[in-house]
């Protein structure tokens, strides 16, 4: 039995398919939305609500206990797909959502999903961008959106065994996170940044620049 969403919906083509780009192509559908700007906006707020836009990393390339937080390391694909950052997402967009670990249950956990009408995030095992959007399956074959001109995206669509777990969206319920808490995760990553000298450190491997005199504009 075949069942396909009719996901007509932008991806970001500068990015690879990490949590944000599949997250709000997924949630714009939901939303009844498929204009290319509103992705993009959405991009730059989710990145930046999250944290993510204030992060800066090592002269060395040591990830930061911050970009472990949210998930901008090679462990995870860099692919900010951290239950940190997974559940604001979710929250802050007004949905309820499920994580399923368990492969046995993979196949009804889509086929339900599919049926209501509703997408689902899949994280891979592997890959540059470990994230895809499941929108429809086709007997034991899963069906994969149109990506675009995204990043590094898969060739084939995604297949049961290479899924580790799956982001079911639940019904739309008032947002468990507010304004306050992006700025209050903003503050939090910058705090960090000033506490564990991740400018000061740079400074010092680059040299001071306050030597430099600036040039008048004519």
């Amino acid at each position: 039995m075949r069942k396909s969403l009719d996901f007509n919906v932008y991806f970001n083509e500068f990015a690879f398919l990490d949590f944000f780009n599949c997250f709000i192509s997924a949630y714009m559908y939901l939303e009844g939305k498929k204009d290319e700007q509103e992705h993009d906006q959405y991009f730059r707020l989710f990145h930046t609500m999250c944290g993510h836009s204030s992060l800066r990393r090592r002269f060395d390339g040591e990830p930061t206990r911050m970009q472990e937080l949210i998930g901008d390391c090679e462990t995870v694909g860099y692919s900010c797909g951290t239950d940190y950052t997974v559940d604001f997402l979710f929250g802050f967009c007004g949905y309820e959502y499920r994580k399923c670990t368990n492969a046995i249950s993979f196949k009804n956990e889509i086929t339900a999903s599919i049926d209501k009408g509703r997408p689902v995030i899949a994280m891979a095992k592997t890959g540059n961008g470990r994230f895809r959007v499941i929108t429809g399956y086709d007997g034991d074959a899963l069906i994969d959106p149109d990506y675009g001109n995204v990043q590094d995206k898969p060739h084939n669509a995604l297949t049961y065994d290479e899924i580790e777990s799956l982001y079911i969206f639940g019904d739309k319920i008032a947002p468990r996170y507010t304004l306050k808490d992006g700025l209050e995760r903003i503050w939090q990553v910058m705090e960090y940044n000033i506490k564990d000298n991740i400018w000061d450190d740079c400074i010092k491997k680059n040299g001071r620049m306050d030597h430099v005199p600036l040039r008048r504009r004519t």
